[in-house]
C-alpha cells in the first residue's frame, strides 16, 4: 500500500484467479471539510485479496486515519457548541 494509488503491475501472490487484475496500491485521506475517510484505488476496482499482513496493514491504516477524522469531527463540533 505505498505510492501513487492504482496498479502496480505485479501478481505478488500469483494471479488468485482468472479474473485477477494484479496488485494495487491504496490510498487514504480525510476529508476535513466533508469529515470524511476517503479510501483512493485509482482505478475501478470488483474486489481485493489480502494476505494476513496486507489486511493487517490495510485495517490499522483505515484504523489511523478513522481516528484522525474523530478528531476533527470531535474539534468541529467542540468550536461548534462554544461559538
Amino acid at each position: 500500500m505505498r505510492g501513487k494509488p492504482g496498479p502496480t503491475g505485479d501478481f505478488p501472490h500469483g494471479a488468485l484467479n482468472e479474473r485477477d487484475e494484479g496488485g494495487l496500491n491504496i490510498g487514504f485521506a480525510v476529508d476535513p471539510d466533508k469529515q470524511v475517510l476517503v479510501v483512493q484505488f485509482g482505478t475501478p476496482v470488483k474486489w481485493i485479496g489480502l494476505d494476513a499482513a496486507t489486511a493487517r496493514a490495510f485495517v490499522a491504516k483505515m484504523t489511523a486515519h478513522t481516528e484522525e477524522l474523530e478528531r476533527i469531527v470531535a474539534q468541529h463540533f467542540d468550536g461548534a457548541t462554544r461559538a
